[in-house]
């Protein structure tokens, strides 16, 4: 552990032992204590840049704050947090939330840093390679080594790297090309940090020390280095083709003309809809989308960042499938640390980096929980293991089960528990047999039980760690006990006490009225023959729309109608309408139809029955329902603030 992290570490433990001690309480519900720094963590948070901490402000907040905490805890009382669906859903959030608290988050911060930092720049590498398997036998790792090794000799007696690598190098791919990757950039590479470190701390022009990977061993040339070219987002039209040279000059004479419409003002999108060959593009106007190095061939990739301007398009072009032109829509530059910094650092969960960050958070937990090992135990088991222990038959010693091996923050891990651990672990066991003694197996899978509890201890105390985990903890905690108390005692019962909300209703059903309404016909009329259409006025004044219809729609279907009731105020066309009994309205255009308005009928203002006026009713009736909630709450938790320290808080 570095001098930093201690010192840090330190800091951390110093300020919250000051922080604990001078938390004080402000106010109780009931016999329950809140304290200072839980209402001023909630405060701030909800009301953000308005936390003022106004007197007038304070006060409203703790109010309501105080309303909310007599909930949660008359939802405690009812062993609503007993219930196994509601500690499910906590511990499914509580797994969720510990994963950004299981990392080292020290030495996370400084790899997405550095990840940033590296995505600023492009390198240009080659490699000579070696093939060794990370489950390779120690006998093959060895003869790969000594390769290597020997290679990296001949580079230091002055053979040229290229050359070496077309004899040497056992990368199909490039070694034709004188082991020549092309260009990389942060974050490319998942799975080959190594690689890449490897890449970016070795000079332009130099070549590299032997460097391990998962799949062997590298030696690495930098070829260039140049300001990362990011992403870009293109289109392209395709000309398509195959091998004989006849297609060639007719491919070749087909982009020319379509690059000759472009500069003629012909709209990219249109020709490549039109003409491209490329089946997956040419229907979205040729738009491929965003591109980044080492994702296209070279030549398409050249091509698409030598556009100069958003909008403009490349020359005709020929790749291994045909010619192209390609357009650029936009080429943004690097987004600022803070907008990608999480994005960072989900991919660096998903690389091996991540490793790194996983180890030093271990370490730190055995550190921090005073790990210590049983030494003649650990010794005597590792030294007792033989073949059998490679294999599915090996069974663990019976009499030393007990013993302890190790002990990590105040709690003894026995002999016997690491022995269950390696019997439920039979497959790593028979794995690590390929190319390790028993004996090494061994301490490989006793490192691992080590860390799997380390993480197990260090979950079980992120509360006591992070305040900030245990603030949301109890805020999620409280909420979902909040929603459940709320849905039994307001929700629930305002919308299935049929007999209270029928009550309720009774007793307040002047407040739930219909204004003045009227009831109405609206006319559908698709015609414009005057004769058909001043006959259909005179029918509608005095015939029912059934009469209307069957007289005029003999021929074809001209008239249709609608029949309802509306309030005042709910339809402009029916409030154009003198609201008398009989009255037509005048005409009104909805496209190609006119539309009538006939009042058959006005209606004076009227109390709305149950069945119209259930959704007010239900709202207000929760409104009651929690109104006098709170009056017995407020009765069995009564309220004390204590205001000496409440006048603390006002700035």
């Amino acid at each position: 552990m570095s001098k930093q992290i201690l010192f840090t570490i330190l800091a951390f433990i110093i300020a919250n032992s000051a922080f604990a001690q001078k938390d004080e309480t402000l106010f109780t519900i009931g016999s329950t204590p809140v304290s200072v720094s839980e209402f001023e963590y909630i405060y701030k948070k909800n009301n953000g840049t308005d936390a003022n901490f106004s007197e007038a402000s304070l006060k409203e907040y703790l109010d309501l704050y105080a309303n909310f905490k007599m909930k949660v805890q008359r939802a405690k009382d009812v062993q609503l947090d007993t219930i196994d669906a509601l500690k499910r859903e906590l511990a499914g959030y509580r797994q969720q939330l510990s994963r950004n608290y299981l990392t080292d988050r020290e030495i996370m911060s400084s790899l997405t840093e550095e990840a940033y930092d590296r995505m600023k720049t492009d390198v240009s590498i080659s490699h000579i390679y070696v093939k060794a398997a990370k489950d390779a036998t120690p006998t093959d790792t060895l003869v790969a080594y000594r390769k290597i090794q020997e290679l990296y000799k001949q580079l230091q007696t002055g053979k040229r790297f290229s050359a070496l690598a077309k004899e040497a190098s056992e990368d199909g791919s490039t070694k034709d090309e004188g082991g020549k990757i092309g260009y990389i950039t942060g974050l490319q590479l998942t799975g080959f940090y190594e690689l890449e470190t490897t890449a970016y701390n070795t000079p332009k022009g130099s070549y590299s020390k032997p460097v391990r990977t998962r799949i062997g061993y590298h030696i690495i040339y930098v070829d260039n280095v140049r300001p990362a070219r990011g992403r870009i987002e293109v289109a392209h039209i395709l000309v398509r083709v195959a091998d004989k040279a006849t297609e060639e000059a007719i491919a070749q004479q087909k982009i020319n003309r379509l690059y000759r419409d472009l500069q003629d003002g012909s709209e990219f999108e249109s020709l490549a809809k039109l003409e491209s060959e490329d089946e997956r593009t040419a229907d979205k106007g040729g738009y491929i989308g965003y591109i980044t190095i080492g994702q296209y061939e070279g030549t398409f990739e050249e091509a698409a960042f030598s556009v100069q301007s958003d909008d403009s398009y490349s020359r005709p072009f020929r790749s291994s499938v045909g010619w192209h032109i390609v357009k650029r829509i936009s080429h943004p530059g690097l987004e600022s640390y803070e907008d990608m910094k999480g994005r960072l650092q989900n991919r660096i969960r998903r690389d091996n980096r991540f490793e790194i960050v996983q180890l030093a958070l271990i370490e730190h937990i055995k550190k921090d929980a005073n790990f210590k090992v049983v030494d003649n135990v650990y010794n005597d088991f590792m030294n007792s293991l033989d073949e059998t222990f490679s294999t599915y038959q090996w069974n663990p010693p019976v009499n030393d089960n007990g013993k302890p091996l190790f002990s990590l923050g105040g709690k003894t891990h026995t002999l016997g528990d690491f022995a269950l651990y390696l019997k439920r672990s039979a497959g790593n066991r028979v794995k690590f047999s390929k190319d390790k003694t028993p004996q090494q197996a061994g301490i490989n899978l006793f490192d691992e039980f080590v860390q799997q509890e380390a993480l197990k201890y260090e979950e079980a105390n992120l509360e006591d760690k992070y305040p900030e985990f245990k603030a949301l903890m109890r805020e999620y905690r409280e909420g979902i006990m909040l929603f459940e108390i709320t849905k039994r005692e307001v929700w629930d019962k305002a919308s299935q006490d049929s007999v209270g909300l029928q009550g309720f209703y009774e007793n307040n059903k002047l407040k739930y009225k219909y204004g003045e309404r009227a009831k109405v016909i609206i006319y559908n009329v698709s015609t414009d023959d005057e004769k058909v259409l001043a006959k259909f006025q005179k029918l509608a004044r005095k015939k029912s729309p059934q009469k209307v219809a069957k007289k005029l729609n003999k021929v074809r279907e001209v008239v249709t109608f609608e029949m309802g009731t509306y309030e005042k105020g709910k339809s402009q066309m029916v409030d154009a309408t003198l609201w008398k009994k009989g009255m037509l309205g005048s005409e009104w255009k909805e496209g190609e139809t006119k539309k009538y308005v006939k009042i058959e009928d006005v209606l004076p203002e009227s109390v709305k029955p149950l069945a119209d006026a259930r959704g007010y009713v239900i709202a207000d009736y929760q409104d009651d329902l929690e109104k006098n909630w709170l009056k017995d709450l407020k009765s069995s938790y009564p309220l004390q603030v204590n205001e000496a320290i409440f006048k603390k808080l006002i700035k």
